[in-house]
């Protein structure tokens, strides 16, 4: 892989009232929640409470605790990454700190769950690594494109190819479909 040292993630469901004991990071992690809830505890950050439709991106060294809803079961996606030098470069890690932690998907263009969905299947069915490369870079740079202002948040650049496939991504994903209109 060209941007990532590596990726790994599934798809999890937490009976009501579990917990995921304090632990540390050694890599980014995604956690998208398809139904239910969970609150989130930070050693050194103000925690937060995340719903359905919510993303969360955790970066190396953190230290969190997760109760998942107490009522009812939660569904959420994961994916566990690491950067090379070039996926550093190129997604501007030295912004790292102005990252957001998380957002809860757009009603306009929601983008968060098919890119999720979209990954994790590449990774269980051990599909083509590049694709899996492209589509979470495509997740990284909407999650953490749009909370930047245009001054201080450079978007990465992709070769034009790259450019027009994110495009064409995103146009399909807006009217609601994966499959492929060809």
């Amino acid at each position: 892989m060209k941007y990532f040292t590596h990726i790994y993630g599934n798809l999890v469901i937490y009976p009501p009232g579990s917990s995921l004991s304090w632990r540390k990071l050694n890599d980014f992690e995604f956690v998208y929640i398809h139904r239910g809830s969970a609150e989130w505890q930070f050693q050194d950050r103000e925690g937060f409470t995340c719903r359905s439709g919510s993303l969360v991106l955790l970066q190396p060294s953190m230290l969190d605790y997760i109760v998942w809803d107490q009522l009812k079961e939660t569904h959420h996606s994961f994916i566990h990454f690491n950067l090379t030098e070039l996926g550093k470069k190129e997604l501007s890690l030295a912004d790292l700190i102005s990252w957001p932690i998380h957002k809860t998907e757009s009603s306009k263009v929601p983008l968060y769950e098919p890119l999720i969905l979209q990954a994790v299947k590449l990774i269980i069915d051990e599909g083509d690594t590049k694709l899996l490369e492209l589509n979470l870079l495509n997740l990284i740079a909407n999650f953490i494109g749009d909370s930047h202002p245009q001054d201080i948040f450079i978007k990465p650049s992709f070769p034009t190819q790259i450019q027009a496939f994110f495009e064409l991504l995103s146009l399909y994903w807006s009217k609601g479909t994966l499959k492929d209109p060809g």
